[in-house]
């Protein structure tokens, strides 16, 4: 895993919306920007003007530092609303309305149930009902003998039993840094990063993610079963 490389993020969610954003982090002097590597053929993004290259500035009243903020900002707007989204382009900053559209297939069962844990609790529940994990974000001091490039983690401090996390093997004391799907690679320094990615739509078709923890000084990787992701009815509980 490259942490703390620029990440790809496929912005499409399970809300039953999307706009067809992918943001990734890339350097800007001193400084870190998100912006649009791509802007999917015929989403909502491409009918408002977004264009590849925009560094995205805001979303509605928040401001983007991460391309999860994106998602942070959209989750709640339902289909026919516009937001305003404050993008800079070609050293101007330019002003788009995007209006999120409702997904033409409902998710997977998978998805369901990470939907449905959204909607349940807090992020820090929320991954403690998905996956078993009790965490406590920490920063890039505590993870830094491993890799000088890692932004921080997830710090484990208990495992439930019979969980995903504990049939994972992994264990209290552990750093949990990154997930991958598909391809695609993310860090894991908040709870809602870990619910982002769950999210993703290739999750409700993956038998498994891999998944990249800090342990004694050292990364190593492992791999969870998405086939044992909680169902709606339980996660309501």
């Amino acid at each position: 895993m490259k942490a703390g490389a620029a990440e790809m993020m496929s912005t499409r969610r399970l809300a039953r919306t999307w706009h067809g954003l992918v943001a990734g982090e890339s350097r800007l002097g001193q400084g870190r920007a998100v912006v649009l590597s791509e802007v999917l053929d015929g989403s909502p993004a491409e009918s408002a003007g977004f264009r590849p290259g925009d560094h995205v500035v805001r979303v509605g009243d928040l401001a983007v530092t991460t391309p999860l903020d994106i998602e942070r900002a959209l989750l709640d707007v339902p289909p026919g609303r516009s937001t305003r989204v404050l993008v800079r382009r070609d050293g101007k900053e330019q002003a788009l309305d995007l209006e999120v559209k409702s997904l033409s297939q409902p998710p997977g069962p998978r998805a369901a149930a990470a939907a449905a844990a959204v909607a349940a609790a807090d992020p820090g529940e929320q991954v403690y009902r998905l996956l078993g994990l009790k965490t406590q974000p920490v920063t890039p001091e505590y993870v830094a003998a491993a890799s000088p490039k890692l932004r921080g983690g997830l710090w484990v401090h208990s495992v439930a039993a019979g969980s995903l996390g504990s049939r994972a093997l992994i264990q209290p004391g552990d750093i949990l840094v990154g997930m991958n799907v598909g391809v695609r690679h993310w860090e894991t320094i908040r709870p809602d990063n870990v619910l982002f990615i769950l999210r993703q739509p290739e999750v409700a078709h993956a038998q498994a993610l891999q998944f990249y923890i800090v342990r004694r000084n050292g990364i190593h990787q492992g791999t969870m079963s998405l086939a044992e992701l909680p169902s709606p009815n339980t996660l309501g509980r």
